[in-house]
């Protein structure tokens, strides 16, 4: 969603290519970054009216004697997997700036669903290894753990197969690892989680242990051939 962290990065990374005030401004109203310190936590009308009908609102000069506290510029609505979460503001006259106020808001757009896709992938690989933990210690019942591995999308039924890789390779990055498995790998019966520095274990179902060794060997092998 559109946190306050968030809208300061967008601040950051957008407002100073713009060369004009920008306002981000929550599901209140209210602005929760700005290139003006000054209107920070304060509301804006015209978000408001924007957060009402889902539309772009252009305000004119002739137009801010309408709103308190408004500037001319045009207020666009912000969303994320279609939902209305915010609204981005650029202040200045509507015909100079309705081309930057459409890159505002796709860039917003963009900013929160990448935030989005990496925490929740951070999110994805402790769960993975709280259901890895549960299996190897007998913490929980085999309905429940089945259970988190449905919620998480997974296909896996009693008995798991797991197999422990530790590849010997210098200078190896966990993340390429991981990505780099998780495409010789059916994502839908099996995944792949870190368990140390340079440990990673395999879970799987419904496959001979002899495969899945196999298997190994072979992602292991062709990681380590795919480096430069």
């Amino acid at each position: 969603m559109l946190t306050v962290d968030i809208a300061n990065s967008i601040i950051k990374e957008t407002a100073s290519k713009l060369h004009y005030h920008m306002n981000i401004m929550d599901v209140n109203g209210v602005i929760i970054a700005s290139t003006d310190d000054r209107r920070l936590y304060t509301v804006h009308e015209g978000a408001q009216s924007v957060l009402e009908t889902g539309i772009p609102l252009i305000v004119t000069s002739e137009d801010v004697v309408h709103y308190q506290d408004v500037r001319p510029g045009i207020n666009m609505p912000v969303y994320f997997q279609d939902e209305l979460v915010g609204v981005v503001g650029i202040t200045g006259e509507p015909e100079q700036i309705k081309e930057l106020s459409e890159m505002a808001k796709l860039t917003t757009e963009l900013l929160i669903k990448q935030n989005f896709l990496i925490s929740h992938k951070g999110w994805l690989q402790n769960s993975k290894q709280t259901i890895l933990e549960e299996i190897l210690l007998y913490k929980g019942s085999l309905a429940d753990i089945t259970s988190k591995l449905e919620i998480l999308g997974y296909e896996l039924q009693s008995p798991y197969l797991l197999i422990i890789v530790e590849p010997n390779v210098a200078g190896l990055n966990r993340k390429d690892f991981l990505t780099h498995v998780e495409q010789f790998i059916d994502t839908t019966k099996s995944f792949v989680t870190c368990t140390e520095i340079n440990r990673f274990a395999v879970l799987t179902s419904s496959i001979s242990s002899r495969k899945l060794v196999t298997s190994a060997k072979k992602i292991v092998h062709r990681f380590t051939t795919a480096l430069p």
